[in-house]
């Protein structure tokens, strides 16, 4: 089938059409909100698609613009909206290649029925189709000899993400070139075009659309922290859009999370406990404060570490407790804001304990003393109440005993510390 082209080519169309009664998607649900995203989920309509097709060229994204104003450019010197009754063309030509090589992408896959194409001064024309992880599907090559007029290429191709045409000038007169006019498609799948807005104000059924989802779920991103948003959906059959759903559905991001933490541990390093944690990032964060406990309740800070305020960037932050005591280590990260607000991180504990073989006799003792434990202590410390170390004790790593002498102390209590490879035991002593 051929038809004339009448010049000037590019001559405005505009083509109304009406919300049909397609079901809009039900059971609407919002899911997994943060600050900036949210993902959607719904019971998919009875809308099929069409053999009529509307057709759209596509510098905008399909199904999304004000489907009534014919905003679908592919040349800017016309807007073009296009409408089929099966082979029948209306309107006037859509996508002028003077190129010879030119791509169109597609924001949903859609089954090629066929194209109107008129080549001018070629020896051949190339058309591919690639599939949305950008595979080649289809391939067809037409040879020109002679052409003047529009000549439907029949293709039927499915799953169509994007098309590339190419042709081969004639080398003799004008420059070749290549004019598209309509595509006859429909979508591979059911489109749901979607309105999103942080006002709860129906949208008019030329409103222009938000963005598209296709299948049954789909996230929005690009939110704005702490906002209450209103999210109206419908159906788009290719050629015409079903009515909005009758009510939003509303949903409320939450707050910017004032750090991302990637992790946080807590390890022994010889009688120490090395701790360490990195941020992927900061968002108003003043400091880390890091605090200790031998009974998971009563926590003391040991150390406040600086933040890096509002940062993007990984961040890792590490510290070395000296003094963990025997038993179980407990330690709290805390995050907090300039504000003043804090928020808590996460504890981590460690076990410090050299053997349960340990003893001490006579206790309470007058001058000395007898230790037994098992081999691997290395030194053996004794502590004042105040925390000072009054004498150190070497002791062999065969050892399993060692005598240790009070006699030049005053009546007090005091604490035997044993210490091994990542290990240590502490016990208490009195003396008369």
């Amino acid at each position: 089938m051929k038809k004339c082209l009448l010049l000037p080519i590019f001559i405005v169309a505009l083509n109304l059409y009406t919300a049909s009664a397609q079901d809009a998607p039900t059971g609407l649900v919002v899911s997994n909100t943060t600050d900036n995203h949210t993902t959607v989920s719904w019971q998919a309509s009875t809308a099929t698609t069409t053999t009529g097709t509307k057709v759209e060229s596509f510098d905008q994204p399909f199904g999304t613009s004000s489907w009534n104003s014919g905003g679908y450019d592919w040349n800017s010197a016309n807007s073009d909206t296009r409408g089929y009754n099966g082979l029948v063309r209306t309107g006037s030509a859509s996508w002028y290649i003077g190129r010879n090589d030119n791509s169109l992408t597609f924001n949903v896959p859609f089954t090629l029925k066929g194209l109107w194409i008129y080549p001018s001064n070629l020896t051949s024309y190339t058309i591919k189709a690639y599939s949305s992880n950008n595979i080649e599907l289809y391939t067809k090559t037409t040879s020109v000899s002679f052409s003047f007029g529009f000549e439907y290429v029949t293709l039927n191709w499915s799953n169509v993400k994007k098309i590339n045409i190419s042709f081969v000038s004639s080398g003799s007169g004008p420059s070749g070139s290549i004019v598209v006019d309509d595509l006859n498609y429909t979508p591979s799948e059911n489109v749901y075009p979607y309105y999103v807005s942080t006002v709860n104000a129906a949208p008019a059924s030329n409103e222009a659309a938000s963005g598209i989802f296709t299948g049954t779920a789909a996230g929005i991103g690009g939110l704005q922290p702490a906002t209450t948003y209103y999210l109206w959906m419908r159906t788009y059959d290719g050629s015409s859009y079903g009515n909005w759903t009758d009510s939003p559905i509303s949903f409320t991001t939450t707050n910017v999370l004032p750090i991302v933490l990637k992790d946080f541990t807590a390890k022994k390093k010889n009688n120490h406990v090395a701790l360490k944690w990195t941020t992927l990032s900061e968002q108003n964060n003043k400091a880390f404060v890091l605090s200790h406990a031998t009974d998971g309740k009563n926590f003391e800070v040991i150390t406040e570490l600086q933040g890096k305020g509002t940062t993007s960037s990984v961040s890792t932050y590490a510290f070395e407790h000296l003094s963990p005591l025997a038993g179980t280590n407990y330690y709290k990260l805390q995050q907090l804001d300039f504000n003043g607000d804090v928020k808590e991180l996460g504890i981590k504990t460690i076990d410090f304990k050299l053997t349960n073989n340990i003893s001490l006799y006579p206790n309470p003792v007058t001058e000395k003393a007898v230790i037994t434990f098992d081999t691997g202590c290395q030194a053996i410390e004794i502590i004042n109440v105040n925390g000072t170390v009054l004498q150190t004790l070497s002791v062999s790593k065969t050892d399993t005993n060692k005598e240790i002498s009070l006699a030049n102390y005053p009546s007090a209590i005091y604490f035997v510390k044993l210490v091994g490879i990542n290990k240590m035991d502490i016990l208490k002593v009195i003396k008369n």
